[in-house]
C-alpha cells in the first residue's frame, strides 16, 4: 500500500434559522421583516443622500445582478400584499433592496443567503 492515502471526505453543515422569513428554497432569496418607520426613514435619508436606485435604470440592473436578487421571487413575495412597493438603496449602512406595504404598515429587507456565506464553507 505504497503510495496510497486514505480518503478524507469533509462534510460541513451551515444551519441558518430564518424560520420567522419568507423563503425561497430554490433561489436561496430570504425576506427579512424590518421596522416599518424604521424603513421610512432610511428611504428618507437614502432620497436626500441620492442613494435610491430606480427601476428600468441600468445601474439599477447591474446592482441587482450583483446581489442575485431574484426578481420572481420578487414577485411572489408581492403577491402576499395588495400594496406592495420597493424601494432600493444602492449604498451605505442601509443599502439592500425593500419591499414594503402602506396599508399593512410591514417591511422586508430581500437578500440572496448565499452572499452572507463565505463561498469557502461550500468547497
Amino acid at each position: 500500500m505504497r503510495g496510497e492515502y486514505p480518503l478524507l471526505v469533509c462534510i460541513i453543515t451551515i444551519k441558518i434559522d430564518y424560520t420567522k422569513h419568507i423563503k425561497n428554497p430554490l433561489s436561496m432569496n430570504v425576506a427579512r421583516p424590518i421596522d416599518y418607520q424604521s424603513a421610512c426613514n432610511y428611504f428618507k435619508e437614502a432620497e436626500k443622500k441620492g442613494e435610491k436606485l430606480l427601476m428600468g435604470d441600468i445601474n439599477t440592473n447591474f446592482w441587482l445582478h450583483k446581489e442575485r436578487i431574484n426578481l420572481d421571487f420578487v414577485r411572489d413575495t408581492a403577491r402576499k400584499f395588495t400594496d406592495a412597493r420597493i424601494f432600493i438603496i444602492a449604498e451605505g449602512k442601509n443599502k439592500g433592496f425593500y419591499m414594503y406595504s402602506e396599508t399593512s404598515k410591514t417591511c422586508f429587507l430581500l437578500f440572496d443567503i448565499a452572499s452572507k456565506i463565505p463561498h469557502a464553507q461550500f468547497a
